[in-house]
């Protein structure tokens, strides 16, 4: 996610004083039947599967999908815009229909992450979201619904072969080349490292996300608050959310501490935290953090890359791990700072022309239903139908078949529309929010047979196993 403009301090307060206008509550539109909603959500995760399939590329070993139309020669495996999005959609959707089409092709999809993961360890294909550590999770549950060892062994090469990635850092553990952040540096290597070490039974992984957590501390730089993570080293800017900066550090530590206990993670996770909330911007009762510092404190985000989808993974993560129910105050004012903004009929710089799993209304959404899930609060349910129904209006028909969305994924290029078949920004990730609600709508009516969703490790609801 790139660096550009967000909500301004006047359209926030704009939409601060409407809310309150319309009593602080999520508006809910007349709602279709249960069973309506569940098989219109899954047809047009159909129709998304059937745009894939014509930006689908045949390789030696298996799939690959282009990152759009427009961009033919762009044929990246990473989660963020690459195959590894296609092919966990498509196994989701797999275990929603039992349609063994969808099946194959994610076992394509996978063959060939079988063998991008066993090139030459690269610290630049380290990341959850830029490499092996994402491709390591679609590997994870391909081999947990097929149970083909091949997909369980390359899975398992990913822990070796971040270690082979990586470098020692001059003031102590270890790091990708200096990079931070959870889409593409420690902290997300470290999300699914301490998950994949039990699960394979490799005492490398937890080993790998202890170092890469010493890593992190030494790189921290002090502030009059606490303590903050630039995105990589020598940045100069500040980028303080969840996807490239001190929010996401700090839930990786609080993670780390969760497993191993270590104090050094928790006291350095809770400076973190510090340091963001002394950025946040809590008029009316929120918590917005700024898009960027020096230049763009008065900017602020929504989704999950710079706003509270992401900021409160970190607090949530906190109150876990402490107890302390000041971290829960401040969850209780991550959502508020979504709900109370006019989202989605009222579009803000800060809730642009997008509509993925990154930056626009997949990301709110999802986050929604996880909080209906963990609290049983109907408003947030009927707020995640409100999204939904936006996202479907805004499909349209794709050349080759099928649904595709077309959105501008920076907001400094509104003008710049594409259709994207990644997870982050394109049809995959709209796709497995679809297959979430047909499951979700499922589990209240007929009753379900998932999970059909697959939890990515920097999500940390529902609890890991």
């Amino acid at each position: 996610m790139r660096r550009d403009a967000g909500l301004s301090r006047r359209d926030l307060l704009r939409g601060l004083g409407a809310a309150a206008i319309a009593g602080c509550a999520p508006r809910a539109r007349a709602a279709a039947p249960r069973a309506d909603r569940g098989q219109e959500a899954l047809a047009a995760a159909r129709a998304a599967a059937a745009y894939l399939s014509s930006l689908e590329v045949e390789t030696e070993h298996g799939l690959v999908w282009r990152k759009s139309a427009d961009r033919a020669d762009h044929l990246t495996t990473d989660l963020y815009h690459g195959s590894a999005g296609p092919t966990l959609f498509l196994l989701e959707l797999h275990r929603a229909t039992g349609d063994e089409a969808y099946l194959d092709r994610a076992v394509r999809g996978g063959r060939h992450l079988v063998d991008e993961v066993r090139r030459e360890p690269s610290w630049q294909r380290a990341g959850l979201y830029g490499g092996l550590a994402g491709q390591g999770v679609v590997l994870r549950a391909l081999a947990e619904t097929t149970g083909d060892a091949a997909f369980r062994d390359a899975a398992a090469h990913t822990i070796g072969a971040l270690d082979d990635a990586v470098f020692p850092y001059q003031g102590g553990g270890a790091t990708y080349a200096g990079m931070n952040d959870v889409y593409y540096g420690n902290a997300g290597v470290i999300a699914w490292l301490v998950e994949a070490g039990p699960v394979f039974d490799d005492d490398r992984a937890l080993d790998l996300a202890i170092r890469l957590g010493d890593g992190l501390l030494a790189m921290g730089e002090e502030t009059p608050a606490g303590r903050r993570w630039l995105m990589r080293f020598g940045a100069t800017d500040e980028l303080p959310g969840f996807s490239h900066g001190t929010a996401g550090v700090a839930f990786a530590l609080a993670r780390l501490y969760e497993v191993t206990r270590h104090e050094r993670f928790l006291a350095a996770a809770l400076d973190g935290a510090r340091h963001v909330t002394s950025l946040a911007y809590t008029d009316g009762d929120v918590c917005l953090l700024p898009h960027a510092l020096p230049d763009g404190e008065d900017r602020y985000y929504l989704g999950l890359c710079h706003g509270p989808v992401g900021t409160w993974r970190m607090f949530e993560q906190l109150h876990r791990v402490t107890g302390d129910a000041a971290w829960a105050e401040w969850q209780r004012k991550a959502i508020r700072g979504v709900t109370t903004s006019g989202v989605p009929h009222t579009q803000t710089p800060g809730f642009w022309d997008n509509v993925g799993q990154c930056c626009g209304n997949a990301a709110i959404a999802e986050w929604m239903l996880t909080l209906h899930e963990e609290t049983g609060d109907e408003a947030h349910l009927a707020f995640a139908r409100e999204l939904v129904a936006d996202v479907l209006a805004r499909a349209t028909p794709a050349a080759g078949g099928g649904l595709e969305w077309v959105h501008a994924e920076n907001r400094i290029e509104p003008y710049w529309k594409q259709s994207f078949t990644g997870y982050m920004q394109g049809a995959a990730g709209i796709g497995s929010l679809l297959v979430r609600v047909a499951e979700r709508e499922a589990a209240e009516g007929a009753g379900a047979t998932g999970p059909w969703k697959v939890r990515l490790p920097d999500q940390p609801l529902p609890r890991p196993a």
